[in-house]
Parts: structure tokens; C-alpha cells; sequence
């Protein structure tokens, strides 16, 4: 009886600690980094604003329509999530800044992505922001 107290008595304590971490962390979380490729801006945007099925995780890409006449497509990963982003700004070959815009998540998110030509190379700052409930 005693042992099973401490079991019940641990795993609560593990629950409190789980609950007690999620709360400290930040609901939105912001990253920044930058890339040098070795291609124009005009195939790196072509890629980056294409169907995803070249990630990996990405088992399906779709296009759909948009009530806003904004580009939005849908992606489902290998676990079988589906969510739909939208190319809120789109300036080929040189800017991008999408969305989720799949309603009801527990987060939300935004990626800038701003390609700047170099010398035979194309420079790719990337800066996103993830918001969680």
C-alpha cells in the first residue's frame, strides 16, 4: 500500500512539473537566421513558393482557394496534421511572408523570407514567429 502511494504520490508530482514548466514558458517565440545559397533568387523563390512534397515531412501539398483572393495552400504532414498557410505578401523573386491560417490550433505563426541577390549566390534571411495558446 505504501509503495502504491508513492507511485501515485511520483506521478503527480510529474504532472505538476509538466503543468508547472508549460506555464513558465513564452506564448510567442521569435527566430531569426540567415542562409547563403549557391542559386539565383529566381530558383530559390520557385522552391521555397512551390508544392513542399521536397520536405520530407511533407506527405501531401495542395492549393486551395482563398476568400481573400490571397494564395493559400494546405500541407499534410507524415502524422497526418493538415495545415493551411497563406502567402500574405509575395514579391517574386525576392520577399515572402506567410501564415497559418488553419483556425482552432493551439498556435499560430508567420515567416518572413527576404532574398537578397550576392555575387553568383542569394542570401536568405529567414525570421519567424510562433504564438501559442
Amino acid at each position: 500500500m505504501k509503495i502504491l502511494l508513492i507511485g501515485i504520490g511520483v506521478v503527480v508530482g510529474l504532472i505538476f512539473l509538466v503543468v508547472a514548466v508549460g506555464m513558465a514558458l513564452p506564448k510567442a517565440h521569435t527566430s531569426s537566421r540567415s542562409a547563403l545559397f549557391k542559386s539565383t533568387p529566381e530558383q530559390l523563390f520557385a522552391l521555397i513558393d512551390g508544392s513542399q512534397t521536397w520536405r520530407s515531412n511533407v506527405k501531401k501539398y495542395e492549393l486551395v482557394g482563398s476568400p481573400d483572393g490571397l494564395r493559400q495552400w494546405r500541407e499534410t504532414d507524415a502524422h497526418g496534421e493538415t495545415i493551411t498557410y497563406e502567402a500574405v505578401e509575395r514579391q517574386p523573386p525576392t520577399l515572402l511572408k506567410t501564415r497559418i491560417v488553419t483556425p482552432n490550433l493551439p498556435y499560430s505563426g508567420t515567416w518572413t523570407l527576404d532574398l537578397q541577390p550576392q555575387k553568383g549566390a542569394t542570401l536568405l534571411p529567414y525570421h519567424g514567429t510562433r504564438r501559442g495558446v
